[in-house]
């Protein structure tokens, strides 16, 4: 029987887990697995490992085929994460409604978990620049526990090691007894070195979205309506009536959502 090795973050690990019998009886091969954060994984095959089938972030992914590692019509995106927070099931629920609340839900917890960013999980790397930037990271990371490389924040809540775990929602959701506490704020989500972290941003109303959308990229910005049986998209700038018939408008949102 044919093996081949598949080279998983452990953000998917619960799906891929799940599709694994079917994929090995369908194509009559058997899935040696590798699981780990996607920089950590880079960095093996950097140093000569080889694998059949690789399942990483975005960044792994252009590193791999910068390297030529990769064939091009072989990329295909499958998924995105947010990154939340946790706490054990029935706990009191911390406001992290906004980013002066999640601050001080961090300084009010008695310890917390998060990945280390010297593991390369895009949610430890967030969160360090973010403490960083609040000024507060030699007082969180006192009292923070760190899993192990490629290991689950989660699991502390359940051992009273941690009360809040902060990691990518499909990583905590793979540790039963706990509670999602939410997603990050959207107005802590949108700075330079936030959109490092993430690939797509899932927003929970039109306002939530649009306006960073329009302050980061206004004159190309493109609005789709998803769940369709047509392809429907528009500019996302709105009408502009105050400009009208002044021969002053700028066609480019229009054209990129022709295109």
């Amino acid at each position: 029987m044919t093996e081949l090795k598949l080279y998983c973050t452990i953000a998917t690990q619960p799906v891929v887990e799940s599709l694994i019998p079917r994929f090995e009886a369908t194509h009559g091969c058997r899935l040696a697995v590798v699981w780990n954060t996607a920089p950590a994984m880079v960095k093996r095959l950097q140093a000569g490992e080889q694998g059949d089938v690789l399942l990483l972030n975005k960044t792994g992914v252009e590193t791999m085929k910068a390297m030529g590692r990769l064939a091009d019509d072989s990329i295909k995106p499958i998924a995105s994460a947010v990154t939340a927070v946790a706490i054990k099931a029935g706990a009191k629920r911390p406001d992290i409604s906004s980013p002066a609340s999640f601050k001080q839900a961090l300084l009010a917890a008695k310890s917390i978990s998060y990945s280390h960013p010297d593991a390369g999980g895009a949610s430890g790397i967030y969160i360090a620049k973010l403490l960083k930037e609040w000024g507060i990271d030699r007082e969180i990371n006192a009292k923070t526990k760190f899993p192990p490389p490629a290991g689950l924040c989660a699991k502390f809540l359940l051992t009273g090691e941690a009360e809040l775990a902060i990691q990518q929602k499909s990583e905590l959701l793979q540790v039963k007894g706990i509670d999602i506490v939410g997603p990050l704020a959207a107005d802590g989500m949108f700075h330079a070195r936030a959109r490092e972290a993430y690939d797509a941003a899932l927003c929970m109303y039109h306002d939530q979205a649009l306006i960073p959308i329009k302050t980061l990229n206004f004159d190309d910005g493109v609005n789709i309506t998803l769940g369709l049986p047509i392809v429907r998209t528009s500019p996302d700038h709105g009408t502009a009536f105050g400009i009208a018939g002044t021969d002053s408008a700028n066609p480019g949102a229009m054209i990129a959502a022709l295109k």
